[in-house]
């Protein structure tokens, strides 16, 4: 018994961060070639593509006719917006990591999707 809870704890210490977009895993690692700040944390995909994500937020859907601000609330969050009227921005509290509540939220049936909210920088003409 000792050797599985073992075994869980080093595979959840040396995973990949990873998110589901379309229904698909996408891994990630953090990026050495953008400097991370307070809020933002750049990571690299496995095909070199570097995103910014914010390291407290989540967008998420829930599927037609569900409640979805009924199916957040039992999440222990700082705080849920709703930005459209499908969509809404969940705020994570210091505790909570946002690949891991991505994954969570992915996988609860009433949501159609969860992922962590990109960042994407403004270019200057």
């Amino acid at each position: 018994m000792k050797l599985i809870v073992l075994l869980l704890l080093a595979s959840l210490v040396y995973a990949n961060d990873f998110y589901y977009e379309y229904g698909q895993k996408v891994e990630v690692s953090q990026s050495t070639n953008k400097r991370s700040n307070d809020t933002v944390k750049y990571y690299q995909k496995q095909n070199g593509t570097v995103m910014g994500i914010k390291k407290d937020e989540i967008l998420t859907q829930c599927k037609a006719g569900v409640d979805c601000a009924k199916v957040l609330a039992k999440y222990d969050f700082a705080s849920i917006s709703k930005l459209s009227t499908t969509i809404f921005l969940v705020k994570l509290t210091p505790t909570q990591d946002v690949f891991n509540y991505s994954q969570i939220l992915h996988n609860d049936s009433d949501i159609a999707f969860a992922h962590p909210n990109f960042v994407k920088e403004r270019k200057g003409r």
